[in-house]
């Protein structure tokens, strides 16, 4: 004790350790992989999935649906993945002109009605492969010589993909196909290099990219470093082609042609912007391109992917994606270095994930530039990976932060009035559109029916209990002597025990008090009688593996059954998703003096919601980024947390709210203090920081 004393007074006694609270805010600054982990901004974050960094802090992304199923000709043949969404703005103020599509390797699919299991196929393709239906599209308005009423103008929309060619719908008479080749006028031709004279038909086939520039439509050929170009406001005629190749020195083939408007010194232009697959950038100015066009500047960003929708207008920048990142082409017209640091690269910040899934996914056609409207963000789509979840990447188009989503089996996504519409990845189901709304994964629609009448629209002729009269449609009890009388056919699809089925049909004269049901898979029907006329819906789980679908009439209080059962729909119905899986990381903070060791004993999450959520937060210390929080173990429709309570506009959060704060102990002792947080929900959430009540000092 004396040795000890004599020590302790030789250097000082030893500051007792103090309690301090301190607060740490939500990142919206996003996701950094750019700054020194010790000296990162408090508002940046390591990772954040699925929790986006937006204005008021870190808000839950939206749920994804099935929109529509079914987008495939057959199980044997292609991979039926969506892999375009096409949305279509008619010219006509009538929403019910617009339409939705969705591309396959297989075809075309007309997609514009909600729940839709087997849509109709506009468009078939012949040549499969993994540049089929990855393709590109533009509207256009032609001249009024196009049209087929005088003084109108005729409306279109052109595809191309490199597999399949070029495809023309046009609206006037609502129908997919190629465009006219041949050597009439009205067809596509060009003349030959060597007399310059002679029309040849245009390769349809072999176009794999399409644009509008200037009232010209261009196309550019697979493995071909030119383009091609129609005549102004023109849907057919004679196409020139328009050398590349001298300007490209990194080489390449033509990868695409995009319009960029912008106010260059003298005026808002619409610039024409080339890129090849070795990572020339060329920047085009110009009306006429046999007349005017000259270049604003060439340079080099890097290899890009072989996809062809790498590049996305905003406002007034072009973003184009390769294995630099995303570079800025204002940035680059404005004489700013390329480089990996802002503002040529908007992705500075996740530059170091993004180069190294560019470069490892080079090769692959599934990258694509799109956005979110609904939410306001950038999102750059990825290539499906082999053993790990979907990842996207996604840049707040106000703020410029970055986030990233998980677990969204998506290969595509464009939007369509408003909303924000995914193609679904084979892994997922085949032939599947999302729609990126509500609060849970994978909410599925019901299947399509799989109950076939033999004939008409009357089935109960011919269940197998009763041979009746041609014109004989009563169902009724009495022929057997016996109540219920039950009429079986079979379906042919087993019902599995435990699945749930829905059974629609419609009941005709009947007596106020005849009862009747149609059940499938169970051995109960008294649940789902029907009395009288109308149309029914039963829900049934399935307690049976059988194939059959009964039919039951059941003698009524005055009558027996003698009514018509017709309409009969059998499906599997709808699942509800799940709730949305979230995780953040904030930066590393040293809560004062980062020499002294602290130790968290509270943290509580601060943050608004509009029901129940569940999470675990764990104070993580000295830049141990790779702790793994733990799941929380309480389902969210537990709701076990007890909150506070506030009253915001929900007009503005666009849901219903309340402010919440859960304070949890955490364990650990270190220098510097990061949050990390983990936990699912089936509501939005916006997280807006965490207060955390910690010690530091003495001989911690």
């Amino acid at each position: 004790m004396y040795a000890r004393q004599r020590t302790l007074s030789r250097y000082g006694k030893a500051a007792q350790p103090t309690a301090q609270s301190m607060t740490v805010p939500a990142p919206v600054g996003g996701i950094n992989a750019y700054d020194s982990l010790m000296q990162m901004p408090p508002n940046d974050c390591i990772y954040a999935y699925n929790l986006m960094p937006v204005e008021y802090g870190l808000r839950l992304r939206k749920g994804y649906e099935e929109w529509a199923t079914g987008c495939f000709e057959s199980p044997d043949r292609g991979t039926a993945e969506v892999r375009t969404i096409i949305p279509y703005e008619s010219n006509l103020n009538d929403v019910a002109n617009d339409r939705l599509f969705a591309v396959t390797d297989e075809g075309i699919w007309d997609v514009t009605s909600k729940g839709e299991t087997a849509p109709q196929q506009v468009a078939t393709f012949t040549e499969l492969g993994d540049e089929a239906g990855r393709g590109v599209w533009c509207e256009y308005t032609g001249a009024a010589a196009d049209a087929p009423a005088a003084g109108a103008r005729g409306h279109y929309l052109f595809y191309a993909d490199g597999r399949n060619g070029i495809w023309q719908y046009t609206e006037s008479t609502g129908l997919w196909a190629r465009p006219p080749t041949g050597v009439a006028e009205t067809d596509w031709y060009y003349l030959d290099p060597s007399d310059g004279t002679t029309k040849i038909p245009f390769p349809i086939d072999n176009v794999c990219y399409v644009v509008v520039f200037k009232q010209r439509i261009w196309v550019i050929l697979e493995n071909d470093d030119d383009a091609y170009y129609l005549p102004v406001a023109s849907i057919s005629g004679e196409l020139t082609r328009f050398t590349f190749g001298s300007k490209l020195p990194h080489g390449g083939d033509l990868r695409g042609l995009w319009t960029w408007t912008l106010d260059g010194g003298a005026g808002v232009d619409d610039y024409f912007v080339a890129i090849s697959r070795g990572g020339d950038v060329v920047i085009y100015q110009g009306e006429d391109p046999e007349l005017d066009f000259a270049t604003r500047g060439a340079w080099f960003i890097g290899e890009v992917p072989e996809s062809r929708r790498i590049v996305m207008e905003f406002g007034a920048d072009l973003f184009m994606l390769s294995t630099l990142g995303i570079t800025s082409a204002k940035a680059l017209l404005s004489g700013a270095p390329v480089a990996m640091t802002a503002p040529s690269s908007p992705s500075a910040k996740i530059n170091r994930f993004l180069r190294q899934d560019v470069v490892t996914g080079k090769d692959l056609a599934q990258w694509q530039l799109t956005i979110n409207p609904s939410d306001g963000f950038m999102q750059i789509v990825t290539p499906a990976p082999a053993n790990t979840p979907f990842v996207q990447y996604l840049m707040n188009l106000n703020t410029g932060a970055w986030g990233m989503w998980e677990g969204v089996p998506m290969t595509c996504g464009y939007s369509s009035s408003g909303q924000f519409f995914m193609g679904a990845s084979e892994s997922y189901k085949r032939g599947a559109v999302f729609h990126y709304d509500g609060v849970l994964d994978g909410t599925t629609l019901p299947s399509a029916s799989f109950f076939s009448p033999i004939a008409g629209n009357d089935p109960q002729r011919y269940w197998s209990q009763r041979t009746l009269g041609a014109n004989d449609y009563t169902c009724s009890p009495d022929r057997f002597g016996t109540s219920p009388a039950i009429y079986t056919i079979d379906t042919g699809v087993t019902a599995e025990v435990g699945k749930t089925y829905q059974i629609s049909y419609t009941v005709a004269n009947a007596g106020l008090d005849e009862k009747c049901a149609v059940i499938y898979g169970t051995d109960s029907y008294v649940d789902h009688l029907a009395v009288g006329d109308g149309s029914y819906v039963s829900t049934i789980i399935a307690t049976q593996a059988t194939s059959t679908v009964q039919l039951i009439a059941e003698i009524g209080d005055t009558a027996q059954f003698n009514g018509r059962v017709t309409n009969i729909k059998v499906y599997e119905a709808g699942k509800q998703g799940e709730g949305i899986d979230f995780r953040v990381l904030t930066s590393f903070q040293s809560l004062g003096e980062h020499a002294r060791l602290k130790r968290v004993g509270i943290a509580r999450t601060i943050g608004v919601l509009a029901g129940t959520a569940s999470f675990n937060v764990q104070a993580v210390y000295d830049y141990k980024i790779e702790t793994d929080v733990e799941r929380p173990n309480s389902s969210p429709e537990t709701g076990t947390n007890a909150w506070d309570s506030a009253v915001w506009d929900s007009a503005t959060w666009d849901f219903d709210i309340e402010g919440k704060s859960f304070p949890v102990g955490v364990l650990g002792m270190g220098r510097a203090v990061a949050v990390g947080l983990r936990g699912d929900a089936t509501t939005r959430i916006n997280i807006v920081g965490w207060d955390m009540l910690l010690t530091m000092g003495g001989y911690l």
